[in-house]
């Protein structure tokens, strides 16, 4: 499991995908991981971004499981939640 965010800013100049693809790409790297090694991924309801857009844009190869949580105090939770279900059960690998 990795950590990653993008600096926090009121104009980036750059689009809520770049940030999203910035985030997960750094906490990929901190976990020792490329966009071409994972093929699932869980994202919020609230995310102005599609998962599939996220997942191409940071390398993704093929994308074997996704899930959309619903935004909410225990979302947090659920995303990591349902990824871990995802590897236990064999659909995705990372």
């Amino acid at each position: 499991m990795g950590i990653g965010a993008t600096e926090f800013s009121k104009k980036s100049g750059r689009s809520e995908l770049q940030l999203a693809v910035e985030a997960v790409t750094a906490a990929l790297a901190d976990a020792g991981l490329k966009g071409s090694d994972v093929d699932g991924l869980t994202t919020l309801t609230s995310d102005n971004n599609l998962e599939i857009e996220v997942f191409r844009n940071m390398g993704g190869k093929e994308l074997k499981f996704f899930s959309r949580v619903s935004y909410g105090g225990g979302s947090g939770c659920a995303l990591i939640q349902q990824a871990a279900m995802a590897v236990i059960t064999g659909i995705a690998d990372v």
